[in-house]
């Protein structure tokens, strides 16, 4: 019986090869490893990574120390910038909020509001607190301006100049209150404004914000039950035709007793009776009209 053949079994040739092989990758390793020691430029990711780091924090204590070499004076809260709140240590919201709240021109008047108005924290407040003023303006009820008491022009000695300073009106605006107030003989009362032509309530509203009728001309009015024709055309707001119905009228009905009775007449409205009754008065006449 033959004898089974040794695949194991290794010759003397093959054994000098495998030690030759061994030795060679071992002397391969060493010089790796000796270049990687020897070579600066060979570093590994955890040295790179610590370097990085260690920038970071260099770049982190380098902007706390300039906060810290910043002098911080006392401010009022009202106005805080971004600036100052990130010298306070504060973040961009809470500066925001700071400011939004400014916007709606509202003031706090103490820390506390200060906190509630920006949600900073109780440490932060303490940190702050010693730098946050507030002016004795400041009403911290009701937070509002105290407005000083507007002191009126009067209307019937405004120039063109004057006039002409309220915001929409112009030359021509300014021209045509001035040639109005002349016709009528000065403005009894403000709303003869909108009888302005040309004159939107806008402006009027404008124009009143700066002037008011202080001195209303002393016009001597006429009874409307004996007044002429010709008297009554010198009122403003009456035409001749106006004057003329108003006469004939007063022939057919006899004593005119309401301003209302003259509003049905031709030529005449609510708005004009209310005018013309600027100018006349109301008084029984014996008096017969001849027409």
């Amino acid at each position: 019986m033959k004898p089974r053949p040794n695949f194991f079994r290794i010759s003397k040739t093959q054994q000098r090869g495998l030690i030759l092989l061994i030795l060679i990758v071992l002397v391969v390793e060493i010089l790796l490893l000796y270049k990687s020691k020897s070579d600066p430029s060979q570093t590994n990711d955890t040295s790179q990574d610590w370097k990085v780091f260690q920038a970071q924090i260099d770049s982190l204590k380098s902007i706390q120390a300039q906060k810290e070499a910043i002098t911080i004076y006392p401010f009022n809260p009202n106005f805080l910038t971004k600036y100052r709140g990130y010298v306070l240590g504060m973040s961009p919201q809470e500066v925001q909020r700071m400011i939004d709240f400014r916007k709606q021109k509202k003031f706090v008047n103490t820390a506390k509001e200060f906190q509630r108005i920006t949600q900073i924290s109780d440490s932060l407040l303490a940190h702050i607190s010693p730098y946050l003023k507030f002016p004795k303006w400041v009403k911290a009820s009701k937070q509002k301006f105290v407005a000083k008491p507007l002191i009126k022009k009067p209307l019937n000695t405004a120039t063109a100049e004057d006039l002409k300073k309220v915001y929409g009106v112009g030359n021509v605006l300014a021209d045509r209150i001035i040639q109005f107030r002349n016709v009528i003989g000065g403005f009894v009362i403000a709303d003869q404004l909108q009888d302005v032509f040309g004159l939107e309530d806008a402006t009027i509203i404008n124009i009143l914000s700066k002037f008011e009728v202080k001195n209303p001309p002393n016009l001597p009015k006429i009874n409307i039950n004996t007044a002429s024709i010709n008297e009554l055309n010198e009122v403003p707001y009456i035409t001749y035709s106006m004057a003329r119905e108003i006469v004939v009228y007063r022939s057919q009905h006899g004593n005119i007793n309401s301003f209302e009775e003259i509003e049905q007449l031709e030529g005449f409205s609510s708005k004009k009776t209310k005018r013309i009754a600027l100018y006349l008065y109301l008084e029984n006449s014996d008096r017969e009209d001849e027409y």
